[in-house]
């Protein structure tokens, strides 16, 4: 049945599961939603009102870390805004895993930009709020605004656009370590850097590079959805990011998943590199058909639209020359083709009648015979046939092949034949034909 293991084969390659890829989704959250209170704090630096504090969080699979994020010569590290980024000149930080735990309740530090492999400050590890197991120590009553008569107190803003209200859940669950060995390099600021932030100092609305890298040895979630926090974003504008991810999967493969590109396998420092497109790394998210069953489908999309899925696929064999051609099919499955003499261990007489012996006229005459005998075989498009005769004893008397062209009949002499019974065979490229004839 190997048409039958091909097709399953066929099919399978369509069906694109999540265990293709360790990186299993990236979350955007809004984490908080600036007001009036937070914009007059000047201790910070300027933040405006209606600003959007988002997390970035990367959905790994059990047991995968992260041990790098990063840009190179082939693939940018981006984050844009359409205005620009917020950074707490007080004692904001260019990462997160830097913010000194300490300070989370001074003025507007909560909010700062930085990017992270985990941590959102020294001591604690950065999660969704909806997951957050403990209440909060941000904002509020918690913030040292509160204390200075500011009520209620900076990051204090309960507004549904960014969900739980900080006040409840800061999204911050303290640990007895956090990853270690972090090293920035490239274009990303040194630790003993004086910059505030990879953006600048509330000047800049990007950072891009194609020498950029942060690393650890390996950054877990908070709990068995490993989750990471990768990135916390604060402006008025609209974000959009490309992110590259170095994994390390649960039996310790490196694999490096990237925001463009393609699937790609290569060898550097005589180890062997794989490199994954992920359409998830890529922000704001490319939606289309992810249904496999369509023509339109593509793993490349991050998220389902029902709409760009339009043409069902349809498996069938596509070859005009093929007895089973199907004019209907959209998708070529080649081991479906059927063809006189190959039909894939398929009985042709079913797939394709029009072939099918029964449809065939074979006659041998006359019969019995003296000398000649006439073959005709009506029917079968073979242009070469291999005549083979056996005597009553199986043996082995005469084979000729006839070409057949523009013909359907042929003649055998059988002037210096011995008398008696005799089987003929006749091989076309799609059949055998056999007769019992007498030689008088």
């Amino acid at each position: 049945m190997k048409y039958i293991l091909a097709l399953l084969v066929m099919l399978s390659t369509l069906i694109v599961t999540k265990g293709y890829s360790q990186v299993e989704n990236v979350i955007v959250e809004k984490y908080y939603y600036s007001d009036a209170n937070d914009s007059a704090d000047t201790d910070g630096g300027f933040l405006p009102m209606g600003s959007i504090t988002y997390r970035v969080f990367v959905d790994l699979a059990q047991g995968s870390s992260i041990t790098k994020i990063y840009g190179d010569s082939l693939h940018k590290l981006k984050f844009f805004s359409t205005n620009v980024f917020f950074n707490n000149t007080d004692r904001g930080k260019s990462y997160g895993y830097d913010i000194d735990n300490t300070k989370l309740s001074k003025n507007t530090v909560a909010l700062d930009s930085w990017i992270s492999l985990g941590a959102a400050s020294k001591k604690h590890l950065g999660i969704l709020k909806a997951g957050d197991p403990d209440s909060s120590i941000v904002g509020g009553i918690y913030n040292d605004g509160g204390s200075e008569g500011i009520s209620p107190g900076l990051i204090s803003n309960t507004s549904s656009v960014a969900g739980i209200p900080v006040t409840d859940k800061d999204g911050l669950v303290q640990v007895a370590a956090i990853p270690t060995n972090y090293l920035p390099s490239g274009d990303l600021p040194l630790l003993s850097s004086t910059d505030t932030s990879i953006f600048g100092d509330n000047t800049k609305s990007y950072f891009e590079s194609n020498n950029a890298m942060l690393q650890c040895s390996g950054a877990f979630g908070f709990d068995s959805l490993n989750r990471i926090l990768v990135a916390q974003l604060t402006t008025i504008g609209d974000i959009n990011f490309e992110i590259n991810l170095e994994v390390k999967d649960s039996s310790g493969n490196l694999i490096r998943y990237v925001a463009d590109g393609k699937d790609t396998s290569y060898i550097q420092n005589q180890i062997v590199v794989t490199e994954r497109v992920s359409p998830f790394l890529k922000y704001p998210a490319s939606c289309g058909c992810t249904d496999p069953f369509y023509l339109e489908y593509s793993n490349q999309f991050a998220c389902s639209d029902s709409s760009a899925c339009l043409t069902k696929i349809k498996l069938g064999c596509m070859d005009q020359q093929a007895c089973n051609y199907d004019p209907d099919a959209n998708f070529n499955v080649q081991e479906m083709c059927c063809y006189p003499g190959l039909c894939n261990d398929r009985n042709l007489d079913v797939v394709c009648p029009s072939l099918s012996s029964g449809n065939r006229e074979f006659q041998v005459y006359p019969n019995p015979t003296s000398d000649n005998i006439n073959v005709l075989i009506k029917g079968d498009k073979s242009k070469v046939m291999k005549v083979e005769l056996f005597n009553q004893f199986g043996i082995l008397v005469l084979v000729k092949q006839i070409e057949l062209v523009g013909q359907d009949n042929f003649n055998l002499n059988l002037q210096n034949l011995e008398t008696g019974v005799y089987m003929l065979k006749a091989i076309s490229e799609s059949e055998i034909y056999n007769r019992t004839m007498i030689k008088q």
